[in-house]
């Protein structure tokens, strides 16, 4: 799979879009663009509330996966934009393929917790390290590297997983 240019609408027509959207609701019919025809859809509530920043994958209830992003997502460089929207593509295709399983909004705290438990022996989620490789691949490494970069340097971050995700990255053949 090669990658594609982000399709978003003009910064005029997402304003105007995020005025429509309350910040606390998510409409599954308010995309603000695609990406290898996946929708993306903003919701700053969303992402926060899956303890997360720039973007989630979500399935909805009639089967379709949408990516939902929040401002920061809007406002990264495209280089960034691109590696973030790959890396959940990567997400969604490793759903697909039965590699991962979905996890429920009702467990979301738990699956954080063990996520983060690995993380003090140095051990990244094999998710996120997939997500990443997929995204390298439509990618390229040195954009992986930039924007987890711009992530950590952006948002005054000192992630041990951030860190180790680069890591895996640079030792990518």
């Amino acid at each position: 799979m090669k990658t594609e240019k982000i399709k978003l609408y003009s910064n005029s027509e997402i304003k105007e879009a995020q005025k429509e959207i309350p910040n606390i609701m998510f409409y599954p019919n308010q995309s603000i663009g695609t990406y290898h025809g996946i929708s993306i859809h903003p919701s700053n509530t969303i992402v926060k509330a899956h303890r997360s920043i720039l973007a989630i994958c979500a399935r909805l209830t009639t089967n379709e996966y949408v990516i939902i992003v929040d401002d920061y997502f809007l406002q990264a460089p495209e280089q960034v934009r691109t590696f973030i929207l790959s890396h959940e593509l990567g997400h969604i295709t490793d759903l697909n393929e039965g590699k991962i399983q979905e996890v429920p909004l009702n467990q979301i705290d738990i699956s954080m917790f063990k996520r983060m438990g690995g993380l003090l022996i140095n051990k990244v989620d094999s998710k996120e390290l997939s997500a990443d490789e997929f995204a390298v691949g439509l990618t390229s490494k040195q954009d992986g590297i930039d924007s987890l970069n711009y992530i950590i340097n952006t948002f005054n971050l000192s992630s041990r997983e951030l860190k180790l995700r680069i890591n895996h990255i640079q030792n990518l053949k």
